[in-house]
C-alpha cells in the first residue's frame, strides 16, 4: 500500500509519503492570485523533494486552507493528478485534517487557531457544524490577526497618551514596523494584511511574558473568544470533545486559559494539542485505503474519490 498526505496552508505546505517507509517534505504556501487559490507552487516544491513513485498511489489525501471558501476543487484535483498518479483522491479543508489529527475519524470538534480561526465539529456521518472562519474583517475572533490588531491598537494608544495603551507594545511595534506613522500603510500594503497582523503575535506574547498587563489581557481575551467558539461548536458534537489546534497552541497562557474556560461547566472534554494537519491527512488516507470507518463526501468540507 502506498499513500500520500498533503497539507497546503497559508504559511507553508507539508507532505508525508508512506510506501513501506515514510518520506517527508516541506514546501511553499498556497497563494491567492486574482482572488483565486493557487497551489501549483506548493505542489511543485513538494513533488521535487519526494521520491518518484513507481506505479499508482492507492490514495492521495489533500488538506487545503480556504478550500471551503474558494472551492478550487477541479483545478486542485487536476494539479494533484498531474504530479501523482493515484487510484483515489480525497480533498478536504485543513480544518477536517486538523480534526482527524486530533480525534481520528471517530469525530469530535476542533478550533483551528492560527492567523485566522475556524471551528468544525463532525461525526463524519450526518453531523457537520462550522463556526467562524469569516476572515479577519468579519470574524476569526481570538486568532493571530485579532491578537496582532489589538496589540498594535494598544501601541497606538500609548503613542497618543490614551488610556489602555502599552508602551512596551509600542516599542516592539517600532522594532517591527519602524515609524508609527507608517504602521497602517505597512499592514494595508502587505500581500496578506491578516498575516501581517498575525506577525505581531510573538511580540504580544513576549510582552506578556515580560509582565505587560495590557499584552496579557489581549491574550486572555483571545482565549475567551476561542472558548466561546469552542462551546458553540461542541454543543452538538458527538462525541462531546473539542481540541484547540494550530499555531496559537504554542502560547501556553492562552492554551491553558482556553482549556479552563471551556471546561468550566460545559461537560465537554477539552484539550489543546500541537498535532499537525498533515498527520490527519495521512490518517484519513490510510482509513480510506483500508476501508476503515464509514466516510462519505460532504461538500464543501470533504470530497472523496474526486475524479480526474
Amino acid at each position: 500500500m502506498a499513500v500520500l498526505a498533503l497539507d497546503i496552508g497559508g504559511s507553508g505546505s507539508r507532505a508525508l509519503l508512506r510506501d513501506g517507509v515514510t518520506h517527508s517534505a516541506f514546501g511553499s504556501p498556497v497563494r491567492i492570485l486574482d482572488g483565486r487559490l493557487s497551489a501549483s507552487d506548493a505542489l511543485d516544491s513538494l513533488s521535487a523533494q519526494l521520491p518518484e513513485v513507481v506505479g499508482e498511489l492507492d490514495v492521495v489525501a489533500v488538506g487545503l486552507a480556504s478550500l471551503a471558501a474558494f472551492g478550487e476543487l477541479v483545478t486542485l484535483a487536476r494539479q494533484v493528478r498531474q504530479r501523482w498518479r493515484c487510484r483515489r483522491l480525497v480533498l478536504a479543508s485543513d480544518a477536517v485534517m486538523a480534526l482527524v489529527a486530533a480525534w481520528g475519524i471517530e469525530g469530535g470538534a476542533v478550533v483551528a487557531a492560527g492567523t485566522g480561526v475556524v471551528a468544525l465539529a463532525t461525526d463524519f456521518a450526518g453531523e457537520w457544524i462550522r463556526v467562524d472562519g469569516w476572515g479577519h474583517l468579519l470574524g476569526d475572533a481570538g486568532g493571530g490577526a485579532w491578537i496582532g490588531a489589538r496589540g498594535l491598537q494598544a501601541a497606538m494608544r500609548a503613542l497618543d497618551g490614551r488610556t489602555g495603551g502599552s508602551p512596551a507594545l509600542l516599542t516592539k511595534a517600532k522594532e517591527r514596523f519602524g515609524d508609527p506613522m507608517r504602521f497602517s500603510a505597512a499592514i494595508a500594503g502587505a500581500p496578506s494584511p491578516a498575516r501581517a497582523l498575525a506577525g505581531f503575535v510573538p511580540a504580544v506574547s513576549a510582552a506578556a511574558d515580560e509582565g505587560d498587563h495590557v499584552a496579557e489581557d489581549i491574550l486572555l481575551g483571545a482565549a475567551r473568544e476561542l472558548a466561546v467558539t469552542a462551546v458553540a461548536t461542541a454543543a452538538s458534537a458527538r462525541p462531546r470533545r473539542v481540541a484547540l489546534v494550530g499555531g496559537l497552541t504554542a502560547i501556553d497562557r492562552l492554551a491553558t486559559r482556553f482549556e479552563a474556560l471551556v471546561g468550566l461547566g460545559s461537560n465537554v472534554h477539552v484539550t489543546s494539542t500541537r498535532t499537525e494537519p498533515v498527520h490527519g491527512a495521512l490518517a484519513l488516507a490510510e482509513a480510506v485505503a483500508f476501508g476503515r470507518g464509514v466516510l462519505d463526501s460532504h461538500p464543501p468540507y470533504l470530497y472523496l474519490d474526486v475524479p480526474a
